[in-house]
């Protein structure tokens, strides 16, 4: 919607002229131009003009009050409204908002105006919202802000150094000399371990390479090594010989044993979902089924396998759908029976050529016509997939 105050060249002089333009279809606009009222409202002292009179209402009495305008007129999406200079001419300088109202129509719209004895009714500059939005602050006349005193700034009293004494002076100097000795505190402690680190690199080197300080001469023989004794109590390798007792074991024993702690053996479903998650050859996963088929509380293991089977040897979808099946009393472990799905894998085993697939569809369809009074819902279902009584 497109607003317009103006002042028209015609008499009465002082005249204003309020047009409102409906630029939109879905905009709500008034219906008859013999209905449409209006109040005036004082923005300073915020107070609604009489009813029809041209002065604002006494102290005490400050109600919204609705009148006719002057003149009033609807011209396509045009609506214009006249306001003459006797129903504004005791008007203040101050801000102003008129109210446009249709009761018959639900419309209202307000219209902020600024009034100068000088220069009439008008907008206010610079205003660029949507119709009834707030001024700018250039419309209103603003007071000069008072500008405070600076107060002056103290200036800091200087801290006064602590005097030097002779104290001072002998405690700087302990300070340097507790320095120097744990400096050579430190320095010590890094030569013993240098030597020490020393010491054992060198043990070390010659326990692997002679397997310890090097034995007699008159002990060795002619290669080299040891002579070999044949009494087993002077024997080397005898725990209570001189040697063992004398010189360190090679290095060889210092090696960590292996934990004589088993370790826990697979559950069969995690074998079965290792080879699984590891796309194992099929012929590995069928030899895994076979053992672990005979091997019991392995049926959810064994129910993972053969539904990976079933899609490369189709008579592994018969045991697959054994566990489904209500007529098959083999342990099933945490599976469910559901012969709607175990009748369908039948189904699909009979297609890819499986002989054992016939008699199971009719054991099953047996057993389903026999449950005709459980009141199973599945069984209505049943017959509409597969037909039957």
């Amino acid at each position: 919607m497109k607003n317009e105050t103006f002042n028209p060249d015609g008499p009465p002089k002082g005249t204003v002229c309020i047009r409102l333009t409906f630029e939109h279809p879905e905009e709500k606009k008034p219906e008859s131009a013999d209905k449409i009222k209006i109040s005036i409202q004082e923005a300073s002292r915020n107070k609604y003009y009489e009813t029809g009179s041209v002065k604002p209402w006494p102290d005490g009495d400050n109600s919204e009050s609705f009148f006719k305008p002057s003149d009033c007129k609807i011209e396509g999406d045009v609506l214009t409204i006249i306001l003459i200079p006797d129903i504004i001419r005791t008007c203040r300088k101050d801000l102003y908002t008129v109210k446009i109202k249709d009761e018959a129509s639900n419309f209202e719209q307000s219209v902020k105006l600024i009034f100068d004895p000088q220069k009439g009714l008008k907008r206010p500059p610079g205003l660029s919202g949507p119709v009834g939005s707030a001024p700018p602050e250039s419309a209103i006349e603003k007071a000069e802000p008072v500008q405070e005193p600076i107060p002056e700034r103290a200036e800091p009293t200087p801290i006064p150094a602590p005097p030097v004494t002779e104290d001072t002076e002998i405690s700087g100097s302990s300070k340097k000399k507790i320095l120097i000795w744990v400096l050579a505190v430190i320095a010590g402690l890094a030569l013993i371990l240098g030597l020490a680190w020393t010491g054992y690199k060198m043990w070390s080197w010659a326990s692997s390479k002679f397997g310890g300080l090097l034995p007699p001469i008159s002990e060795l023989d002619k290669t080299g090594d040891l002579a070999k004794s044949t009494d087993s109590t002077d024997s080397a390798d005898s725990p209570d010989s001189a040697e063992s007792k004398i010189f360190p074991q090679p290095a060889d024993s210092l090696e960590p044993k292996e934990p004589t702690v088993p370790l826990k053996p697979k559950t069969p479903l995690a074998e079965a979902r290792e080879l699984i998650k590891e796309k194992a050859a099929p012929e590995e996963m069928e030899s895994a089924l076979n053992r672990l088929d005979q091997t019991p509380g392995a049926e959810d293991a064994v129910f993972l396998l053969a539904k990976v089977l079933a899609g490369f040897k189709p008579q592994y979808r018969m045991r697959y759908a054994a566990f489904m099946d209500p007529t098959d009393e083999r342990p099933t472990g945490s599976i469910k029976k559901d012969f709607l799905a175990a009748y369908a894998e039948y189904l699909t085993a009979q297609k890819n050529g499986v002989p054992e697939a016939g008699p199971a569809l009719e054991r099953l369809r047996a057993w389903v016509e026999s449950q005709s009074d459980s009141g199973d819902p599945n069984l209505a279902r049943f017959r509409k997939l597969y037909g039957g009584d």
